[in-house]
């Protein structure tokens, strides 16, 4: 029923209707800790600045043959507004990227590519830093890793990428979906 009226909210066809951000849910944790963990991060980081989240997870297995509990955390575009016909209010461009944000990465990436010096490419990271993709990321690292922590699991996360860890291997591909299509739902 929400996105029902999401999307009949929405004047264009091809509108933006909701930002999706997945989730990686620690194995460590029960179930109601999972649910604790992904609910008040959802409620603190985007709630909170009046964003509707609609959270789902899901424990799908995993190459090893264990559960692999993620979650996918769907957030309105629009607060919601009592007075408006529609139930919603004008797209909120706050939410978004910042402008001075995304021009500040494009200038250090420039500077970066051009030159390769390593205070350029310190400076990426910087700015990439204050992306609402990377401020979520160690938002969420910071919550997993006390919901650990408190549930006595010495288990923890790293939102950096392996070489800012300082970990030289490749990064692991993301199958997604697709690993889960190619098995049969029930094997012969």
């Amino acid at each position: 029923m929400l996105w029902n009226v999401v999307e009949r909210s929405e004047k264009r066809k091809d509108a933006q209707l909701a930002r999706e951000v997945e989730i990686t849910i620690p194995r460590e944790l029960t179930r109601e800790q999972q649910i604790q963990l992904v609910t008040s991060f959802a409620r603190d980081h985007f709630v909170a600045k009046g964003m509707i989240a609609d959270v789902a997870i899901h424990e799908p297995i995993g190459a090893d043959g264990a559960k692999q509990p993620h979650g996918h955390i769907l957030l309105t575009t629009r607060r919601l507004s009592p007075t408006s016909e529609t139930g919603f209010s004008a797209k909120e461009r706050d939410w978004n990227e910042r402008e001075d944000v995304a021009q500040l990465v494009a200038e250090a990436r420039k500077r970066f590519n051009d030159t390769g010096a390593p205070n350029h490419k310190q400076a990426v990271e910087m700015a990439e830093a204050l992306r609402n993709v990377n401020i979520w990321r160690k938002g969420w690292q910071d919550y997993v890793n006390r919901a650990l922590a408190d549930a006595g699991s010495t288990a923890r996360i790293d939102h950096r990428t392996l070489e800012a860890q300082g970990i030289m291997r490749p990064a692991q591909p993301n199958l997604g979906i697709a690993r889960h299509i190619e098995k049969p739902l029930h094997p012969p």
